[in-house]
């Protein structure tokens, strides 16, 4: 059996201004931009089967996206469709993809993404090259929380408010893990890490500004701890 191999690579899928943002409960139209939002993809082979990962900075990615992104990837690459995944972060701070509370959506955009989601992947299958793998897992106790609480009334409400006095307890438990993928060259050249946490959007006050939120923030740490440039998407979701 051949070695493992991998490569990675990212695109811009950053909106323009004006763009509809999806993710409060009124509509706002981008004036500034914090991050450019990126697809991130990875794409990693046993040299049997070859597995591919989408993780884009957007609010969610509709299954039509998918669809439209997959019928490329498997068109230029030959990987079956059902060997990639494609999700979203979630970030508030993104573009109408989808209309949602009170907000319309961003007219064309889901299909001008869609090509970009497949540049990605298709990128990082080009550039595959013999890698090693390593995982590892650390706990994030003190930033996720469940929502959903038991109050004294005897109803469970989503978001009850901080320290609100009729909460009293969690309607369920919460997954703090922050697991981690390694990807690296056999000299020790990070080609990729993919990290996975369900914590939810953080934000940012400026409301109408593009931001990948703490995706984005974990990308450039981990740039920065490593001293070098490589591909760092973060999933959002429990295991």
């Amino acid at each position: 059996m051949a070695g493992l191999t991998a490569g990675a690579a990212q695109t811009d899928i950053t909106p323009g201004l004006g763009a509809h943002m999806c993710g409060y409960f009124t509509d706002r139209q981008a004036t500034d931009i914090i991050d450019q939002l990126h697809a991130k993809a990875i794409a990693i082979s046993n040299g049997e089967t070859t597995l591919g990962f989408v993780l884009c900075d957007l609010i969610v990615v509709p299954g039509d996206v998918v669809n439209a992104a997959k019928t490329l990837i498997t068109e230029r690459t030959g990987i079956p469709a059902e060997h990639v995944l494609i999700a979203g972060t979630h970030t508030h701070t993104g573009p109408a993809i989808v209309g949602a509370l009170g907000t319309p959506t961003e007219e064309g955009y889901g299909e001008w993404v869609a090509p970009r989601i497949a540049d990605a992947f298709t990128m990082a299958f080009s550039r595959m090259e013999p890698a090693q793998f390593a995982h590892g897992a650390g706990a994030c106790a003190g930033e996720v929380h469940n929502r959903r609480w038991h109050m004294k009334d005897g109803s469970v409400r989503m978001n009850p408010g901080h320290q609100n006095p009729d909460a009293v307890r969690p309607a369920g438990p919460t997954d703090p893990q922050l697991g981690l993928m390694v990807l690296r060259s056999p000299d020790g050249r990070p080609i990729a890490a993919m990290g996975n946490l369900s914590l939810h959007y953080v934000g940012t006050p400026a409301g109408t500004s593009i931001c990948a939120d703490y995706f984005a923030a974990f990308g450039r740490s981990l740039n920065r701890c490593a001293g070098a440039a490589f591909v760092c998407p973060m999933a959002n979701g429990t295991f």
